[in-house]
């Protein structure tokens, strides 16, 4: 008999503003290697972000063939490959000149509330980084992510080290106000000569101190930024926001356990799952005692360790009709060999879910009640990819 261990609740931030994607700008980093995590991301959570401009110090090398299958997902992208002949590697050039970068998205778009950055293998659930950015003033200087505290190694190679001087983590995603980006970004010229050998994210922070020496007060740390991958993280408590060091298919496999669409005549039907997605539940099945893991819509484990290997969704969280095609009775998801059936309750609060009572059908089958969130209509419009070389 399967029993869950304990579940889980959510409750939201106090907001204080209302935002859309179209107040946000999103800036990508990327490497000379980054065709494949591109089309990782653009088949994920790129889809239907307005303002997207992706950097590069080097030529990507794009399967433009690739690429260009996503531009029908309402997203509208500028790349860009910029040529620097210095001598350096890549890594030194693109710390160098991620400032440059910074500026160039507030210069392109100067009426965006919020300027969002981040590395080609950051993954962000959009929907909770909306719910979290209307909780803070936006007409304010803020920079908000995860924060670190700077090394002992790097204190060592400043004038006037402080211990407890901490920075915004770049891989888990930088969010800046407009009235922040104004105090930095312009200044990015004198930046770039700052700190060699620093990452730009510890840099950025570094300079600003030195034009405004209280910097830190603009900092603030949300919990739900992660510099990690999933798997390498602590249980999630409150609904990601981001992720960290997203290869291969790590991105389709978090993006299946976040997101199911389907389409309704000409509309297209999207429900999100952050409220639930990648929380860790345990069970134990018949009398072996033997706990089982799972992550929300995401892996299948044994034991409580969740770096062991597993088994991944293989399919995303797909809705089941009545007969008459127009009411969900509920959502099924496959593990390898096993049936995930998720039953909709309306008696249970956003956020939680918990074994169904009627669950063990079978040995590879279980089921959950869960308050299913509503599902969004939205529209196709088809996006563009504009590619700049040598700029």
């Amino acid at each position: 008999m399967i029993s869950f261990l304990f579940y889980f609740s959510v409750s939201d931030p106090k907001r204080i503003e209302t935002l859309t994607l179209n107040d946000l700008a999103f800036g990508i980093f990327a490497s000379s290697t980054t065709s494949s995590r591109l089309e990782q991301m653009f088949a994920t959570w790129y889809q239907d972000i307005p303002n997207l401009e992706i950097f590069s110090v080097t030529d990507l090398k794009l399967d433009k063939k690739s690429l260009e299958k996503y531009n029908n997902l309402n997203a509208n992208v500028n790349i860009y490959n910029y040529s620097y002949q210095n001598g350096s590697d890549d890594w030194s050039i693109a710390q160098t000149y991620q400032g440059f970068y910074q500026n160039e998205l507030l210069r392109k778009y100067p009426n965006k509330k919020w300027y969002i950055f981040g590395d080609d293998d950051t993954f962000i659930y959009k929907d909770s980084l909306i719910q979290i950015l209307e909780t803070v003033n936006s007409s304010e200087p803020h920079i908000l992510g995860r924060s670190f505290l700077i090394s002992q190694e790097d204190l060592l190679t400043l004038e006037n080290p402080d211990p407890n001087f901490q920075f915004i983590h770049g891989g888990s995603g930088l969010c800046l106000t407009k009235p922040f980006g104004e105090k930095i970004l312009p200044k990015h010229k004198e930046c770039a000569n700052l700190y060699p050998g620093k990452v730009s994210d510890l840099r950025l922070m570094l300079c600003l101190q030195k034009f405004d020496p209280d910097c830190q007060k603009y900092l603030s740390w949300k919990d739900g930024f992660n510099a990690e991958h999933p798997t390498q993280e602590s249980s999630v408590k409150k609904p990601p926001i981001s992720y960290h060091k997203i290869f291969g298919k790590d991105a389709l496999q978090i993006w299946n356990a976040v997101h199911t669409e389907w389409m309704k005549g000409n509309d297209r039907m999207v429900v999100s799952w952050v409220n639930y997605t990648l929380k860790d539940r345990y069970f134990s099945i018949d009398e072996t005692n033997v706990p089982v893991g799972f992550m929300f819509g995401y892996k299948l484990f044994i034991g409580e360790d969740r770096t062991s290997t597993g088994i991944y969704a293989s399919t995303p969280i797909n809705p089941i009709f009545d007969k008459t095609n127009s009411t969900i009775l509920r959502y099924h998801q496959r593990f390898g060999q096993y049936d995930v059936y998720y039953n909709c309750r309306d008696d249970l609060d956003d956020g939680i879910f918990r074994l169904s009572s009627n669950n063990l059908k079978s040995e590879t089958l279980f089921e959950l009640d869960v308050n299913c969130p509503t599902p969004i209509k939205t529209s196709f419009k088809k996006g563009e990819i504009k590619y700049n070389y040598n700029l």
